[in-house]
């Protein structure tokens, strides 16, 4: 690094925060980065965000660290075991859950109602709640018409975080469309194609996924 440094014309020096064994960039600032000691820090709304329901934050957690170190085995059980748990209502409703922050007025909502409907708002209403600008909510959906609202911070001792009732078709839609989707730019088509399959089942000309690999640059 010094001695390229060193080459630039006086007054520019070249400097780097630290070394990384990897890093997978989605967007400027938007990146997975993963540590020489391991660790794994996620940067960017793409893949953190207060908004993510818990289960699809682990899936993207798990799939990235496991596509840092190019382990597409890791990457396609992820899935598969994802979508399982959803299909199969492993999961709870606090695991589904999503965060949002009210900006409109209880009042002014109601007046607008009838041109837009907005889901976060209500689940609110469903649910009783009379809110002021600035409150969260957590929320999720148990039916097209049914939302259902949960405490605003986490509540393992009520039995609504426990429920399993959530709508299965929209949050494996959500899932594909949210999650998956956005790891699309470390794989060429081929291998995004077969890894990211719902089928289980193995395709006559699949490839060994232990040796196929990420896109790297």
């Amino acid at each position: 690094m010094q001695a390229v440094s060193d080459t630039l014309p006086a007054g520019i020096n070249l400097e780097f925060d630290a070394m990384y064994t990897a890093m997978l960039s989605h967007d400027l600032k938007i990146n997975a980065l993963l540590h020489t000691d391991g660790k794994l820090t996620l940067r960017g709304v793409a893949f953190r965000s207060v908004r993510f329901e818990p289960f699809g934050a682990r899936f993207l957690e798990r799939t990235l660290r496991a596509i840092l170190e190019n382990d597409l085995v890791r990457v396609r059980n992820a899935y598969l075991e994802t979508l399982h748990d959803l299909r199969s209502r492993t999961l709870k409703a606090r695991d589904v859950a999503t965060v949002a922050k009210l900006k409109k007025p209880h009042a002014k909502y109601l007046e607008s109602r009838g041109k837009l409907r907005e889901a976060a708002y209500e689940a609110a209403l469903q649910s009783g709640k009379v809110w002021l600008p600035g409150e969260r909510i957590r929320w999720y959906r148990a039916s097209s018409e049914h939302l259902v609202a949960l405490p605003a911070d986490p509540d393992t001792g009520n039995p609504l975080e426990d429920a399993t009732n959530y709508d299965v078709a929209h949050y494996v839609a959500l899932f594909e469309r949210t999650y998956v989707k956005r790891l699309e730019h470390a794989f060429t088509p081929d291998v995004f194609q077969q890894v990211f399959r719902s089928s289980a089942q193995e395709g006559l000309f699949d490839s060994s996924l232990e040796e196929m690999a990420v896109r790297w640059v």
